[in-house]
């Protein structure tokens, strides 16, 4: 979502300038002659440069978010936080962008899961994303699901679960795989951070900073990442927020290759 602060302070800007070139003392240039009408001429010249200076450094700012914009130190954001451009879904469910959000909402009588795929994939990475879920909630994010798979994450990929539902497996586990440990609960209706690491057949779970699986799998090697929005008459009025979508790239860089004969 465009920042909208630097765009209230450049209309301040603006509006300050305007002020100043319609409230100088003309007056005082008649009295003073033509010296001070120069004066009051360059003044105005000045504060029109001061005011094109701060539109023209302010306008990265105010941009739209790229899709795969760098949001810190080797991660790229794969959520624009203005549309679904990138998303894939797989199913029958609501998704919206509200707010610069990922808002999911069941359609009733859906019999299977609905999932929002990205349209990339990564093999080695660290994923980053923060979510918010109602209470007895059942949700998930999709790692390394191969592009040209359709079903269940958790058969071709992994799932790691998001849910505080009793009977289901707790958050961060990597379903039908391993269960999360120790602080595995995460917070209802509030944002909680989630992340993941994948190198090679090690796998790594964080929840809200802490460990809660740390494993090796022989599974699905790569894939797209994504988010669920579960089936079932329980989590009918249930609706899952997603945002600070972003990946880093731990894949190995391959060696350039000489062109000499």
């Amino acid at each position: 979502m465009a920042n909208k602060k630097p765009a209230i302070w450049i209309a301040v800007v603006i509006a300050a300038a305007l002020w100043l070139l319609a409230h100088a003392p003309n007056g005082t240039a008649r009295r003073f002659g033509h010296g001070r009408r120069e004066g009051l001429h360059s003044q105005r010249m000045k504060i029109a440069i001061l005011t094109l200076g701060v539109l023209s450094l302010s306008a990265p700012l105010c941009a739209p978010a790229s899709s795969t914009m760098v949001s810190a130190v080797g991660f790229a954001s794969v959520f624009n936080g203005l549309n679904l451009d990138g998303w894939k879904m797989q199913g029958h469910a609501s998704w919206k962008v509200e707010r610069g959000e990922i808002v999911g909402q069941p359609d009733p009588g859906q019999k299977t899961d609905c999932w929002l795929f990205s349209k990339e994939e990564w093999t080695d990475f660290t994923l980053e994303v923060e979510f918010k879920a109602p209470e007895k909630c059942n949700s998930g994010i999709a790692i390394r699901m191969p592009k040209e798979a359709t079903g269940d994450p958790d058969t071709y990929g992994y799932e790691v679960q998001i849910s505080d539902s009793p009977g289901r497996k707790p958050t961060g586990s990597l379903l039908h795989h391993v269960d999360s440990k120790g602080n595995n609960v995460h917070k209802p209706n509030e944002w909680n951070r989630m992340s993941v690491t994948c190198e090679g057949d090690h796998i790594v779970v964080y929840l809200n900073g802490l460990l809660v699986v740390d494993t090796k799998e022989s599974g699905s090697k790569r894939g797209r990442v994504g988010m669920q929005v579960a089936k079932g008459e329980e989590f009918a009025n249930q609706e899952v927020h997603f945002r600070n979508i972003r990946i880093k790239s731990l894949a190995a860089k391959a060696p350039a290759t000489s062109t000499t004969p």
